[in-house]
């Protein structure tokens, strides 16, 4: 663990692994619980979601971060995200959603179209736009209500 931050983390249940983030820790950090009653069953999504904000200054809104795992994209999976995206864009907080989605963003086929259609329904954006494992994108960001120039 780096001198100065905080680990966040969501364990399987099963085997070991799971999902985490790193927080600074000049930020209060509060995990979001999310309903995951419209998923589709037998989602292998893994998910850790939390809102971040500076302890120094209250006044500044906080964001929500959610680091994403999909093992593998089973017919149900972008479905499932949307559901997630649709979950966190109910609040007008910033939104990041993270990781690794093993779709590449690169490949012009039907999962690759399914991702650029959810996000256009949920009014968001990919920002990866270089390769992050050879010649493929796979570990993406999407956000809504990010300011223009973070990336």
């Amino acid at each position: 663990m780096p001198l100065g931050y905080q680990i966040v983390r969501k364990d399987r249940a099963t085997r070991g692994e799971g999902v985490a983030i790193l927080v600074k820790n000049c930020f209060k950090v509060n995990i979001i619980e999310l309903s995951i009653e419209d998923w589709i069953a037998n989602s292998c999504i893994e998910y850790l979601c939390i809102s971040v904000q500076p302890v120094q200054n209250r006044n500044m809104k906080s964001i929500i971060v959610c680091c994403i795992y999909q093992p593998e994209v089973s017919a149900n999976e972008i479905e499932n995200l949307e559901n997630l995206m649709v979950s966190l864009n109910e609040s007008s907080k910033c939104v990041y959603i993270l990781g690794d989605f093993n779709i590449n963003m690169l490949s012009k086929n039907k999962k690759q179209s399914k991702i650029v259609s959810v996000l256009k329904r949920q009014d968001m954006r990919q920002l990866v736009s270089d390769s992050t494992r050879k010649d493929a994108v796979l570990d993406l960001i999407f956000t809504k209500n990010a300011h223009l120039g973070v990336h």
